[in-house]
């Protein structure tokens, strides 16, 4: 059996079907494994489909396909491809929801209230390209990064 193919599939189905469930009610060191296995499959879905193809085309020619085994590794990589091509689908209802809630927030013409200038730099649309090829993206060297600001009375829970 191809435990180098098998295992990671299975880890990345695993974390794939934990993104696509409701999210748990969990705290503390399991909550953090969670979240630190889903945060990259949230953010960069299209390079972990990448990275499934390409073991799977190395487990192909290699020959680990012909194993049961393999086949198993091999349906599991197709169901978490299929999961995370579902993410990416669903991933552009989150800037209705990002503009509802600012709407909630801070009224209606939120928009209106801010500095011409500074509106200017409001994206409205999603970069798509920029998104598949460009998924790290650079901080603006102009913005300054202040570290540990407090914006409420709770100690360290309320620092930026």
């Amino acid at each position: 059996m191809p435990w180098g193919y098998v295992v990671p599939n299975v880890v990345l189905a695993g974390a794939t079907a934990s993104l696509l469930l409701p999210p748990p009610r969990r705290h503390g060191a399991l909550a953090a494994i969670e979240h630190i296995a889903t945060m990259v499959l949230n953010e960069i879905p299209h390079l972990v489909v990448l990275a499934l193809l390409g073991s799977s085309a190395l487990a192909w020619a290699q020959g680990d396909l012909a194993s049961p085994g393999g086949l198993v590794g091999l349906a599991v990589a197709a169901c978490a491809i299929v999961g995370l091509l579902l993410l990416q689908v669903r991933a552009p209802r989150s800037v209705p929801a990002m503009d509802d809630a600012l709407e909630l927030g801070l009224g209606d013409d939120w928009r209106l209230q801010i500095a011409p200038d500074l509106a200017d730099g409001l994206e409205t649309r999603i970069h798509w390209i920029r998104a598949l090829l460009l998924p790290f993206r650079r901080r603006r060297r102009d913005v300054e990064h202040v570290r540990n600001l407090s914006y409420g009375d709770h100690g360290r829970y309320t620092r930026a």
